[in-house]
């Protein structure tokens, strides 16, 4: 039983490794503010195509290696080449 929990963590764990070279590999960034999927992701995230958006608390997300992540954080690591802490939109409009 202890091998099946270890398994299972160590999926999980790489499901939630993303890095850097992922994000360039799987999206491009349009200056009018939306991500494209460079290849197939999944059943509906398909290559040419905007990324699938589902909005919960006012907030974009993009499922990615299973697990959902905020466009908004996405779209600064591809700009800025770092995952970022928090994101101060002054504005106050989150997309």
């Amino acid at each position: 039983m202890a091998r099946q929990d270890t398994e299972k963590a160590i999926k999980s764990y790489n499901k939630t490794k993303i890095t850097l070279e992922n994000l360039h590999e799987y999206f491009e960034y349009h200056a009018d503010g939306y991500l494209v999927n460079k290849k197939d992701r999944g059943r509906t995230a398909k290559a040419g195509r905007k990324t699938c958006k589902d909005v919960r608390k006012n907030y974009a997300q993009v499922l990615l290696n299973g697990r959902p992540e905020r466009e908004h954080r996405i779209i600064w690591a591809l700009h800025h080449g770092y995952w970022p802490n928090v994101i101060d939109h002054i504005d106050g409009n989150n997309f």
